[in-house]
């Protein structure tokens, strides 16, 4: 069995129970932020979901330490799904 891409980050994660987690409230708050707008149509959904993989994966990137690149992900409007790729083209 392998690591996996993060190499057990979960287990590392984990052994933090306990330890402060500013940087993982504010981007739990943040994607809640992107879902809820695609949810409600503000802003594409899918583009949403798409930040939201995207922001994720940079998280564990850094480990889970740092939150910074996940949040500039999040506040980024450019368009991610082919859909709204193609409007922007068509513009």
């Amino acid at each position: 069995m392998s690591g996996g891409h993060w190499q057990y980050l979960s287990y590392k994660i984990q052994e933090r129970i306990g330890f402060p987690l500013d940087d993982a409230w504010r981007l739990l708050a943040a994607i809640e932020h992107e879902l809820d707008y695609g949810i409600c149509c503000d802003t594409c959904y899918e583009c949403a979901k798409i930040r939201t993989i995207q922001a994720l994966e940079e998280y564990f990137d850094t480990d889970a330490t740092s939150a910074e690149n996940s949040l500039r992900i999040l506040n980024k409007r450019e368009s991610e799904c082919e859909k709204c790729k193609r409007m922007d083209e068509q513009r």
